[in-house]
């Protein structure tokens, strides 16, 4: 992972395919974390008090995004992580269903 210091105190940092520009910068009302996926825009990430995030997912198609508190799409990964660790891996395994 390499962290990079920017202009106006934000940071880039990169890891793998991943970069992610983090700052609390003059135009923006809180702290931003920008991700992108091999240079495209994946999603945003925002701080909108002391412990509440909300998440930006962009849709690089159409421009467009949604919006979900941070907590709820961590629920959610972890849920579908949990849920699909539980369906069977072989097609022996798919049989005995």
């Amino acid at each position: 992972m390499v962290r990079k210091r920017l202009v106006f105190g934000a940071y880039k940092v990169k890891y793998k395919g991943w970069e992610t520009v983090l700052g609390d910068l003059p135009n923006q009302e809180n702290p931003v974390a920008d991700i992108y996926y091999r240079n495209q825009h994946v999603f945003k990430l925002f701080k909108t008090d002391l412990i509440d995030f909300i998440v930006s997912f962009f849709n690089n198609v159409n421009s467009n995004y949604w919006k979900f508190p941070f907590d709820e799409v961590i629920s959610v990964f972890n849920e579908a992580q949990d849920q699909l660790a539980k369906l069977p891996r072989t097609s022996e395994e798919q049989k005995k269903k």
